[in-house]
């Protein structure tokens, strides 16, 4: 499992992002209440956020272990 502590969704509170053996993406609320799932075709072995060009917005990007990468994540 791998996770992050991002300010994510510009609420000036924190959301965890975890990646799971399982393949899926999840993002968890301040509260413990999961707003998002992203569902990958392998397992998911790192999570990271970058800005977008232009906005300054973050978006998630998760790899896996067969090869591919996944991004605007959320």
């Amino acid at each position: 499992m791998n996770c992050r502590l991002p300010e994510y969704s510009r609420d000036g509170r924190p959301e965890i992002v975890v990646g799971t053996e399982g393949g899926m993406v999840r993002v968890v609320d301040a509260e413990g209440n999961i707003t998002s799932t992203f569902k990958t075709g392998g397992n998911v072995t790192t999570v990271t956020l970058a800005a977008r060009k232009g906005d300054g917005t973050m978006q998630i990007v998760a790899g896996a272990d067969h090869g591919h990468v996944y991004g605007d994540i959320g």
